[in-house]
């Protein structure tokens, strides 16, 4: 398994995803920017993480 380390910049806040979750289908969505500036600073992609199927941006959301 691929070991990747993110780095939250400084002030950002859990909040500023704006998490919200459709009671009726499920789906949940959330501001991609703090995702983009979690990459930024990270050296990572974000639209190839965007990409995979296998829950990566669950897990950098969660961590």
């Amino acid at each position: 398994m691929l070991r990747q380390q993110a780095t939250s910049p400084h002030g950002l806040k859990f909040e500023d995803l704006a998490l919200t979750r459709d009671p009726v289908t499920g789906t949940v969505r959330f501001n991609t920017a703090p995702l983009q500036a979690i990459c930024d600073v990270s050296g990572l992609d974000l639209v190839a993480l965007v990409s995979r199927h296998d829950g990566v941006v669950c897990a950098l959301i969660a961590a």
